[in-house]
């Protein structure tokens, strides 16, 4: 990953904000790094996969539901309305 952030600084990348991966190994280093202020976020799709290979097959639905919900919240005292 290093090797690829450096590539995209040659190419003229010169700051990022915020990156949205699905936790690779490697890439926080590369991150911290190449772009040391930039955020790191789970990709949703992702966080959502793995939370459902850890729940029973008839509780996915549910559970899904909730995820959802709370991601979807207005705002932060909504999310953890929700997730309560």
């Amino acid at each position: 990953w290093t090797e690829l952030l450096g590539t995209l600084i040659k190419q003229g990348v010169k700051d990022v904000l915020l990156f949205v991966a699905d936790g690779l190994v490697g890439l926080d280093e590369g991150l911290n790094r190449h772009f040391p202020k930039a955020k790191r976020q789970r990709c949703l799709v992702h966080v959502g996969q793995n939370l459902m290979n850890k729940v029973r097959v008839k509780d996915r639905k549910a559970v899904i539901s909730d995820f959802k919900q709370v991601h979807r919240a207005a705002n932060r005292e909504a999310a953890e309305l929700k997730l309560n």
